[in-house]
């Protein structure tokens, strides 16, 4: 054998070396980076931006993971969902990484401004349809929905509209209020009577409707009716048939 195989022979057997130390090396730097990596990403705090009702403890009571677990196993889309029915007065609830190793979430209230009564009991609800609490009377300062009546309902869930048809009919009035600025004036809403569903606005007039059809030409023909006359005046408005529609001051 030549000199110049011996040599070639001895870079060969050096460069299968060196393969072989990066080959039996290479799961070391891997298992260390990987533990590094999860040393450096475990969960240090949780910043909670809170303007709602309830204390950082109890947001915090609501995590299904702990200071010290990896911020990967944190499912933040399930978070976010479970938050608000754990936490009714939570409307949303926004779930984020802070890399390298914290979690923020931040929370929006949710605004009670309905409060509906069933044959059993009183709901409190915001705008959404959500149910923020069960109560045993009825609170001032809302407005009031009565005589409707819920197949199911659950606290910190939104009323299922399919379950309970009446809801849709609430909601689709309180749209009309809404576009024409009656909403504010507004103070209770009775479903009590399914064919003459009744309201009392400016807490001295009380306007029937007649059935669930059409709210928007009805408002409108209200509105011309409000026009005309003294809203601080006790009087009754029936709307039932737009083109007739009726109204009678009252002693």
């Amino acid at each position: 054998m030549s000199e110049l195989e011996k040599l070639r022979e001895k870079q060969q057997r050096r460069r299968q070396k060196r393969t072989l130390r990066i080959i039996l090396i290479s799961p070391v730097i891997a298992l260390a980076f990987v533990a590094a990596f999860s040393l450096m990403t475990r969960i240090e705090s949780v910043l909670v931006l809170n303007s709602t009702p309830y204390s950082a403890g109890e947001i915090g009571s609501t995590f299904s993971f702990s200071v010290g677990d990896s911020i990967f196993s944190v499912n933040r889309d399930k978070l976010s969902r479970e938050i608000p029915v754990s936490c009714p007065y939570v409307k949303q609830a926004e779930v984020s990484y802070r890399l390298p190793n914290r979690i923020q979430v931040t929370l929006t209230p949710a605004i009670p401004v309905l409060a509906l009564r069933t044959e059993r009991e009183v709901l409190l609800l915001d705008e959404d349809f959500k149910v923020l609490e069960k109560l045993d009377r009825l609170p001032e300062g809302y407005l009031y929905v009565d005589g409707i009546e819920l197949e199911s309902y659950e606290v910190g869930k939104i009323l299922d509209e399919d379950e309970n048809v009446e809801v849709s009919v609430v909601r689709d009035l309180l749209n009309e209020l809404r576009k024409r600025g009656l909403y504010e004036a507004t103070s209770v809403i009775n479903l009590s009577k399914q064919y003459n569903i009744s309201m009392q606005i400016y807490d001295v007039i009380t306007v029937y409707l007649g059935n669930s059809e059409d709210f928007s030409t009805k408002i409108n023909a209200l509105i011309k009716v409000l026009n005309e006359n003294d809203l601080t005046v006790p009087a009754e408005i029936r709307v039932r048939n737009p083109s007739e529609v009726r109204y009678s001051r009252l002693p």
